[in-house]
């Protein structure tokens, strides 16, 4: 199972586990969904930070890894923005496929 866990707070995103992808089968979606949602996180604060963000970190171990970003007065919309469009594509996935998928926003 996949676990993505949102912290408002520290505005991270954390992404532990796996769905144990096969081939041709749904657990493979969830993989590749949720990994999309990660990595265009990822690529978008990297296009912001070289506009002087306030922070932004990332790790990404092999599926399991986190982002965190903050925009600082000048792009705390557009991080808000990517993070919110992110977040609701997780809640999505994780309830159209609850035993792959847990979402958790603090």
């Amino acid at each position: 199972m996949i676990t993505a866990t949102f912290d408002a707070d520290k505005m991270k995103l954390t992404i532990k586990g796996h769905a144990e992808c096969v081939p041709g089968e749904t657990m493979s979606v969830v993989c590749a969904s949720v990994s999309t949602l990660f990595y265009s996180a990822i690529y978008s604060f990297k296009q912001l930070e070289k506009k002087e963000l306030k922070k932004f970190t990332y790790k990404d171990n092999k599926g399991d890894g986190y982002v965190c970003c903050e925009g600082g007065e000048k792009y705390d919309t557009t991080v808000k923005l990517v993070f919110w469009t992110v977040l609701n594509g997780l809640e999505a996935i994780s309830k159209a496929y609850p035993e792959y998928l847990k979402f958790i926003s603090q």
